[in-house]
């Protein structure tokens, strides 16, 4: 993993379906994986993959990666 500003680079050797990460202290109004935006989940109920949740101080990012190099940009 390779963070510059807001972006994420993730080399992922093995890609598993609902790939999720979370994000401390930080304000995220969207996120886009290999170009995609994914939507803003309302709720945890709504929280799948292909979209984001904020939660407190942390949000969390669902996807199901294709590629093993994948970027990630998250707009503050």
């Amino acid at each position: 993993m390779t963070v510059r500003e807001h972006t994420i680079q993730l080399d992922l050797p093995v890609r598993a379906p609902d790939f999720t990460l979370r994000l401390k202290d930080a304000d995220v109004r969207g996120v886009s994986v290999d170009g995609r935006p994914l939507a803003r989940a309302s709720t945890r109920t709504n929280f799948k993959s292909g979209t984001f949740f904020r939660e407190e101080d942390a949000t969390f990012i669902a996807f199901d990666p294709t590629e093993r190099r994948t970027t990630i940009e998250v707009r503050v």
